[in-house]
């Protein structure tokens, strides 16, 4: 045992160290600031890609539009050469190639206006996340040097040794599952937002089905209701499998995103005939029912499988935890009694976060 005499205050410091410590072992602030610190790292270079893609689509619109409006200016000479029908055929096509064009440059925007703000969304939590590893740095060197003074930088016991190595490896094994169950329920919240995203897309390009073909006003602000929804439902699922990345889905796989991407850049042809607009409402609906069907399969990994296994490791850490104070608390408890004095501290002895609390009974550590 070390030189430095144990009193009721010193066993009462461990016990409040020791219950900080567990609470903010629980949140497991650590493993989540690295986490995300790795996120920031891969959205930003996610942001550099979709800025060159955003001046990408930024030229391409400049150069149909200028392609618009030069035969727009040779109208009456190219119309003698070739007639009014091929030059109106021509037109056309000018006309969608830049209004393809267009659409996409404006996905483009709000790809990266929402990747902006998810830069800035994980910046606030990192910043809210540092105050907190710091807190818990600080807690665990407090206690560390405790112990150590106590100790004499030794174990108290062969046990209390064996405890903390297996409390080590728990605590490693719950953070695991921990940022587990993080990243699975946070990608469901995403991919719940995607499910609604696109029930609301579907609803609105069926409706515009139904519009009179003359109401062009209402139809393009409808394409673009569908197109704005469409394109926060790509993110968003894009963003799901960013967060499960080793994970294989059954739905709404890569391709499939793919797919649904060049039927959003189309929604402004597509509204214009029957036949389009039919083909699209079937692809927007079926990568609805699949993301709806990925929702379900997540629901059911988290329940039958994450949560049971966090469960699991959450109770092996609160039991090695208690079997570990209360070794150290009975080494104390021998050194004040070594040193004739009595050991009557009515102290929690429960770690808190457990449901049930319960006081130093002495007699267990006789």
């Amino acid at each position: 045992m070390g030189d430095k005499k144990i009193t009721m205050e010193t066993i009462q410091t461990y016990v409040r160290l020791d219950n900080e410590i567990h609470m903010m072992e629980i949140k497991n602030v650590r493993k989540s600031l690295k986490m995300k610190e790795d996120q920031l790292k891969d959205v930003q270079e996610t942001e550099s890609q979709l800025k060159a893609h955003y001046k990408e689509c930024q030229d391409k619109t400049k150069k149909e539009k200028a392609d618009v409006d030069d035969l727009s200016g040779k109208g009456g000479q190219i119309q003698a050469a070739i007639g009014k029908a091929k030059f109106d055929q021509q037109m056309s096509k000018e006309q969608a190639e830049y209004l393809e064009a267009l659409n996409k440059e404006e996905m483009a925007k709000k790809d990266l206006e929402g990747i902006t703000k998810q830069i800035q969304d994980i910046q606030a939590e990192i910043k809210n996340l540092q105050p907190e590893v710091t807190k818990l740095d600080k807690l665990v060197t407090e206690q560390e040097e405790l112990l150590s003074s106590i100790f004499k930088g030794d174990y108290g016991s062969q046990k209390e040794n064996e405890l903390e190595s297996k409390m080590d490896m728990l605590i490693e094994k719950r953070n695991r599952v921990g940022v587990a169950k993080y990243k699975w329920t946070n990608g469901k919240v995403l991919l719940q937002h995607a499910v609604n995203q696109l029930a609301y897309a579907v609803k609105k390009w069926d409706e515009l089905g139904k519009l009179d073909k003359s109401d062009t006003k209402t139809m393009y602000t409808m394409a673009t209701e569908t197109r704005n929804n469409l394109s926060a439902a790509i993110q968003n699922l894009q963003n799901t499998q960013k967060y499960l990345s080793n994970i294989q889905f059954p739905y709404c796989k890569e391709d499939e995103i793919k797919t649904l991407q060049k039927a959003t850049a189309n929604v402004y042809i597509d509204m214009m005939t029957t036949d389009r607009h039919k083909h699209a409402l079937n692809c927007y609906g079926v990568t609805h029912k699949r993301s709806y069907a990925l929702l379900q399969w997540f629901d059911s990994v988290l329940t039958s499988v994450i949560e049971k296994d966090f469960k699991s490791a959450s109770d092996e850490e609160r039991e090695c935890a208690k079997q570990l104070r209360i070794e150290r608390l009975r080494l104390m408890k021998e050194s004040v009694e070594k040193d004739g004095g009595t050991c009557n501290l009515d102290a929690t002895l429960g770690l808190k976060g457990e449901k049930t609390q319960r006081k130093v009974d002495y007699s267990e550590l006789a």
